[in-house]
């Protein structure tokens, strides 16, 4: 069904034609994605180019490639939350050109919130990923005999292997193969798995890729350098096996400094929270990484922004004074860094006990080192908001939302969906 709706973009009036596929993580996005990929490209004879996270998306390349061939373009882009901005900046620049593309995007719910509203009329159709059904475990049961991948399930009838997977067909397709073929809860399986390697500096250093990884973004080998004093000569002589399967090093494009991952991160967000299996362990891994982190590569500093996002951040500190305890360390890591400053401002300005007069003096701040920064005019406009519900002076209340409504207006008429106006 993608593969024909793709397709039949080709003929629309419009230039730019986006669609997006959403589902929870592990779900079988990025499979599905490679496979709409390759079966446009080499069944359909489609130009199609395949986006890995992290990659660097610029007009440029795209424009000769266009100039050379004259085809309609087709980018798939998984993990595309991470590149929204940088998405939305391409594609002004190929429809100014009058270039025609085609984009398939896909994310979790989570990570898309509400991105995908920016795309406006461009955004032609949404997707998602759904539980498992019951047509769909018997292909997938078909699939595993065939290769020999039943595990556990092998010497059980056809009716018992069936319902094993209708079991956890409410699961993400990562964690149904895991648990119905195994035996075991995938988390439970992840974490023994963490237990049995034999060297601890091996556990840390894995524990150490999943608390970033589980972000999706790349853990550089020098930011493990000075977090654990382990180069990646010694990753090579001393963890490459006894973390094999669980950690891959790789160069990565925007840094070309070596880079390590896990499997999955969905695998990574389970290590994190098991093995920190207390909020106080957990805060000290994130203080102890944000000592690390040098901003001035963007890996780094995309890991600071995601650590540092508010819901990440009031999932992991309860208290509103850890919260803030946590950004005082960052923008001393960090020094004048505008997406910290906005933060302090949105702890303050989310918690009853929050002091909005900091937040204020915060978002001032950051607005003054990034004035056309459309995202501190927005946070401005939801203090202005805040402080109105706050006010008891009739006077000043509709002062101070006719300013927050002016901003927000300014900004593309986002007024009706924010929470405080």
């Amino acid at each position: 069904t993608l593969v024909l709706k793709a397709l039949g973009l080709e003929k629309s009036s419009e230039t730019i034609n986006v669609m997006a596929l959403r589902g929870v993580a592990g779900a079988g996005k990025t499979v599905l994605l490679r496979r709409i990929a390759y079966d446009l490209a080499a069944k359909h004879d489609k130009l199609v180019l395949f986006v890995p996270p992290g990659a660097n998306l610029r007009a440029e390349p795209l424009l000769e490639l266009y100039d050379l061939s004259g085809l309609q373009l087709i980018l798939v882009v998984d993990h595309a939350a991470d590149q929204m901005s940088s998405l939305n900046n391409l594609f002004d620049r190929l429809d100014a050109a009058d270039v025609r593309l085609t984009a398939i995007i896909t994310d979790t719910h989570a990570s898309f919130g509400g991105a995908l509203e920016v795309l406006g009329e461009r955004l032609k159709f949404k997707a998602e990923l759904k539980n498992l059904e019951e047509s769909e475990v018997d292909e997938l049961l078909i699939k595993l005999r065939k290769h020999k991948s039943l595990g556990l399930l092998e010497k059980e009838t056809p009716e018992k292997q069936k319902e094993a997977f209708e079991k956890v067909a409410e699961k993400q397709l990562l964690v149904a193969l895991y648990e119905a073929t195994q035996g075991k809860l995938l988390e439970d399986l992840i974490v023994e798995e963490y237990h049995r390697i034999l060297l601890n500096e091996a556990q840390e250093l894995y524990l150490l890729v999943c608390t970033l990884n589980r972000f999706r973004v790349p853990v550089r080998a020098a930011l493990v350098q000075r977090v654990m004093g382990i180069g990646f000569r010694d990753f090579e002589k001393r963890f490459l096996g006894p973390l094999s399967g669980m950690v891959f090093a790789e160069v990565d494009p925007a840094s070309r400094d070596y880079a390590y991952r896990s499997r999955h991160p969905h695998i990574a967000d389970i290590v994190f929270r098991r093995v920190l299996d207390s909020q106080s362990k957990q805060i000290v891994q994130y203080r102890r990484v944000l000592e690390g982190i040098n901003t001035s590569y963007s890996s780094d500093n995309d890991a600071m922004r995601r650590m540092l996002a508010y819901k990440n951040l009031r999932d992991l500190a309860p208290s509103l004074q850890e919260r803030r305890d946590i950004l005082e360390l960052a923008q001393k890591v960090c020094g004048d860094d505008t997406f910290v400053m906005q933060q302090r401002a949105i702890i303050e300005m989310n918690d009853i006990s929050g002091d909005l007069s900091v937040a204020r003096k915060r978002l001032e701040q950051a607005e003054s080192l990034r004035p056309k920064d459309n995202t501190i005019k927005h946070s401005k406009a939801s203090l202005l908001a805040r402080e109105a519900s706050q006010s008891k002076d009739p006077l000043q209340r509709r002062a101070l939302r006719s300013e927050a409504k002016d901003i927000l207006r300014r900004l593309g008429g986002g007024d009706r969906s924010d929470p405080y106006v």
